[in-house]
């Protein structure tokens, strides 16, 4: 509909490449609130024309030739705000004697989904011999176990005293976190309450500033948290339930131009010279597709100044820190560690070589 919408006299058979290109890059004030479409409505829009395009061939319907690879949609660009230790704890001073003071902490410092923390049975956390907890049937009914050695002998005497207090009267099945009545908390009245409080307190950005910050943002906040404490993505992944170490990427909001340096400098694993990664590692940091990757990795071998030492990408059994197991169907591909913060830092000094004076290169959104 947006793109009848947007040319209302154009007969849907003769819709092409170029129109298409139009539409998912202007803006029609009509049929969007704000003025804007968001990246994943374009995809959207994007996705029904090509079912409804190619239903029309299967149909026997004349339709116009569409090299559907040339057809893509920009993400937009849009700042990040993490919450710090300092403010969380401005929060938590903002919720004294308040019962979801503790549930607040807990799902920052165990990196638990709202609907995760409101659902935490008493008897699912054990501190001793081996602090850890269990997390039944979350997202896509996946169970976990989380350690719990990180927390403070407070944090624990704290938890120790709630589950005491929820089993003495309820049993090991008592729900851990409660309301001032002693009834099940409700998720959305949760995350409902700590939007209004980050609003309060200043520490959610207006839509202009950037992107929401939310109850779902305590995790980003653990994962950062736990990487600190470990040095470990895999570590990091296995706590926070993600089943690829590349999810947990999009947690830590990375790529900034101080993380660069950072990444060449850390004494881990990945600053082997031999270690490679996967190109959708990459991908995921600079919120693109592997196919772009793939297509920045050539943009950047064709640049003058690169000519001389180009990236090169990897297919998994040729890998200088050994072959990867095979998968089914197109064979990934891999980029050296030195090859990828190469490429990052050229894609930042790209995006931000032409702005100079007030704005840092870390608030400068990639344009690619």
């Amino acid at each position: 509909m947006r793109v009848l919408w947007h040319s209302p006299d154009c007969p849907i058979w003769t819709v092409d490449d170029e129109l298409l290109r139009e539409v998912l890059a202007e803006v029609p004030v009509e049929v969007s609130r704000n003025g804007q479409y968001s990246a994943a409505s374009r995809r959207q829009t994007k996705t029904a024309w090509r079912s409804l395009w190619q239903f029309m061939q299967a149909a026997g319907r004349p339709v116009a030739d569409i090299d559907w690879k040339l057809i893509r949609v920009r993400r937009d660009a849009v700042p990040v705000r993490i919450l710090t230790t300092a403010d969380i704890e401005k929060l938590l001073a903002a919720l004294s004697g308040d019962p979801l003071q503790s549930v607040i902490r807990f799902a920052w410092r165990l990196g638990l989904r709202v609907s995760e923390a409101v659902r935490q049975l008493s008897g699912d956390v054990m501190l001793d011999p081996e602090p850890r907890a269990i997390v039944w049937r979350s997202k896509r009914g996946k169970t976990r176990q989380i350690s719990l050695a990180h927390l403070t002998a407070v944090e624990r005497s704290e938890l120790d005293r709630l589950k005491a207090a929820r089993e003495a009267s309820d049993g090991p099945l008592a729900v851990l976190f409660t309301d001032s009545r002693g009834q099940p908390l409700d998720p959305d009245a949760v995350s409902k309450r700590v939007s209004e409080l980050l609003d309060q307190l200043g520490l959610r950005p207006s839509p202009a500033e950037g992107a929401p910050v939310t109850f779902h943002d305590l995790r980003a906040a653990a994962a950062a948290a736990f990487l600190e404490a470990s040095g470990d993505i895999r570590f990091v992944a296995k706590q926070l339930g993600h089943s690829l170490a590349v999810t947990t990427l999009e947690y830590l909001h990375c790529l900034d131009v101080d993380t660069v340096p950072l990444l060449r400098d850390w004494v881990w694993p990945l600053n082997d010279p031999k270690m490679h990664i996967p190109a959708a590692t990459v991908a995921v940091l600079i919120e693109r597709s592997t196919t772009r990757v793939v297509q920045m990795v050539d943009e950047f071998n064709r640049a003058p100044e690169n000519r001389t030492k180009p990236l090169v990408l990897k297919l998994p059994d040729g890998l200088p820190d050994g072959p990867r197991p095979a998968r089914p169907g197109r064979p990934a591909l891999y980029i050296g560690i030195d090859d990828a913060i190469r490429l990052l830092a050229w894609l930042l000094s790209r995006s931000s070589g032409s702005r100079v004076g007030s704005e840092t290169a870390s608030q400068v959104p990639l344009e690619m």
